[in-house]
């Protein structure tokens, strides 16, 4: 699932910390729910 946020902020240099405040609150929110985000993984094989 792809989507787009729009947040506004009074400022510039308000942008990191609303983004930041936003992600950890919208990854509370899945865990609350339950909800998994799947991460690619790799796993490698090394000779020896």
């Amino acid at each position: 699932i792809n989507f787009t946020v729009i947040l506004r902020v009074q400022s510039y240099t308000d942008r990191y910390p609303v983004i930041h405040e936003f992600v950890k609150r919208l990854h509370k929110r899945y865990k609350e729910e339950g909800i998994e985000i799947p991460f690619p993984i790799r796993t490698i094989y090394l000779k020896q």
